[in-house]
């Protein structure tokens, strides 16, 4: 059965940052009615008046109080800008309030601004983003994995000690890390958006040897996600993304949406997609949710 997520980048138009956020909590907990399994938020950090939030574990922890069952989590957090102590501290706490509710997403993007990357973390001006990335995945697993060891051997606690992990995601354009997913134990989410024109270097079969080395090497079944960017209202609201960036973003009908999304599920075997609406307001979205349940989650089907 293919399972449909959203992503919101927190962007409606010209609203307000705190009428964006209000929508926001709609349009998830419409989502959640209409069937979908989980509700993303993106991090961005963007020059504009109206920006919405920058920090998304504080919406996400909004969106899961306001909903009942529906995972939350980010898509992705730019850790290469957190401390991991921080990041672990708040996705732990939050999805153990929300019990097995909350993901997290990492992503390797930086602020564009050099001003941001001076106040969270100065390396990002001198240093390889990968390398920073590296090494703050390699603290965020310690401090998640390691409980006796951290507070016997460093005097600190991830509270609540001994608690549920959120599950985390590597956050890719391409199916190029999948050696890294087993080696750190990672579910995988690739963007079809991020690049346009691309083609996936993956296969059905190359998937399928990928979930079979996962889950002899992490004891547990790998959750892959196939991301996809559309608009219905010819009023793509990517004006706030990073000009250098490239979105192939599909402007088209949901039924032809939906048969895309069986294209994918058919070509590499995945059965879950997080699908980012950049339509420009919030009626709009939501329409498209409910015209996406009626065709993958209609009692007729």
């Amino acid at each position: 059965m293919i399972k449909l997520g959203v992503l919101d980048f927190g962007r409606r138009g010209d609203l307000n940052s705190l009428e964006i956020i209000e929508q926001i909590i709609t349009y998830a907990s419409q989502a959640e009615e209409f069937g979908f399994n989980r509700f993303w938020l993106g991090e961005h950090h963007l020059p504009i008046p109206n920006v919405s939030y920058t920090n998304p574990e504080i919406i996400i922890s909004l969106v899961a109080g306001m909903t009942e069952s529906i995972l939350v989590g980010s898509a992705g957090s730019l850790i290469s800008m957190h401390s991991p102590y921080t990041v672990a501290t708040n996705f732990r706490l939050l999805n153990n309030i929300y019990y097995k509710r909350i993901e997290l997403g990492l992503a390797k993007g930086a602020p564009e601004s050099v001003k941001v990357m001076e106040l969270t973390n100065d390396k990002l001006l001198t240093i390889p983003q990968n390398e920073i990335f590296e090494e703050k995945l390699n603290a965020i697993l310690g401090l998640f994995n390691n409980d006796e060891y951290n507070l016997k051997e460093n005097k600190l606690v991830i509270p609540p000690y001994g608690g549920v992990n959120p599950e985390i995601w590597y956050l890719s354009s391409d199916f190029k890390y999948l050696d890294l997913a087993i080696a750190k134990n990672l579910n995988y989410c690739v963007s079809t958006f991020h690049g346009a024109g691309k083609k996936l270097s993956a296969t059905k079969d190359k998937l399928n040897d990928f979930k079979t080395v996962f889950s002899e090497k992490n004891g547990r079944e790998v959750k892959i996600v196939l991301s996809i960017a559309f608009c219905t209202d010819n009023s793509q609201a990517l004006q706030d993304q990073n000009p250098s960036e490239s979105f192939n973003i599909l402007n088209i009908t949901i039924e032809n949406l939906s048969h895309i999304i069986e294209e994918y599920h058919d070509e590499y075997g995945v059965d879950e997609f997080v699908l980012y609406d950049t339509s420009a307001t919030n009626e709009t979205k939501i329409l498209n949710l409910k015209k996406l349940n009626t065709i993958f989650y209609s009692d007729e089907k």
